[in-house]
């Protein structure tokens, strides 16, 4: 990447956590997904298939999440979705060789629209929601021309107490399950052993919710911490 870069289209950010969470929140508000992952043993993110309109010189970076539609043929095209300015010094534009040929994307799902309160099984709105989530995912799969090599399913749950058998973490886990198989078309090709399922309960906490909130304030704050995290690592023919 030269010092000064104009406009690169399908490229992949390494950003800082302040600046993911602008995206985070820009994407949220937007109804946009964001392709990407948190990186191991650090604070920052990779973010997949965003529009560069300006890097290198200044303190700020543009950028441009992508959405996508579908025309009336069947063939995907970009729609204009959310432009937006970053830290540079907490932004690097990287191409596909120095991601490796192997990344990791993942997709967030806020389990409260797919399930019932403590309950494991979708809903039918539920369902609904996993559908168009997978939809989401097949079109940025064949868009980007990725396959999925292997994928993660990981349930969590908000740190207030599940009254049942096994708790949070049981709980979480059997929502993952349940998501892994409403996705079951998503993952044709791929050996079933290379699809893992985990709960994690109350762990990875998203959210600092003081100890003096209660009742449907808490359940509120809480809400981030209560989802199911899709994890896919994907390659490139």
């Amino acid at each position: 990447m030269s010092l000064l870069s104009i406009r690169v289209s399908s490229a992949s950010l390494l950003v800082d956590e302040d600046n993911f969470r602008i995206i985070e929140s820009v994407a949220s508000q937007m109804g946009l997904p964001i392709q990407g992952c948190g990186v191991s043993d650090s604070n920052a993110y990779f973010v997949h298939g965003v529009r560069v309109w300006w890097h290198g010189l200044g303190e700020r970076s543009f950028i441009e999440l992508v959405d996508l539609g579908r025309q009336k043929d069947g063939k995907i095209v970009e729609i204009p979705g959310a432009r937006l300015e970053l830290a540079r010094a907490g932004t690097k534009v990287i191409s596909w060789s120095k991601a490796h040929q192997q990344i990791q994307t993942c997709r967030n799902i806020k389990t409260d629209l797919l399930f019932d309160r403590n309950k494991a099984e979708i809903s039918t709105s539920g369902r609904s929601e996993v559908d168009r989530q997978r939809r989401d995912i097949e079109q940025q799969i064949e868009k980007f021309g990725w396959r999925i090599e292997s994928a993660e399913v990981v349930g969590y749950a908000d740190r207030q107490l599940v009254r049942t058998e096994g708790g949070n973490r049981k709980l979480s886990h059997a929502r993952a399950q349940a998501v892994r198989d409403a996705l079951a078309p998503l993952f044709q090709g791929v050996s079933g052993d290379k699809i893992a399922v985990e709960g994690m309960g109350a762990l990875e906490s998203r959210t600092h919710c003081g100890m003096t909130l209660a009742g449907e304030a808490l359940n509120e704050c809480l809400a981030p911490d209560r989802r199911v995290e899709i994890r896919l690592n994907v390659t490139r023919p």
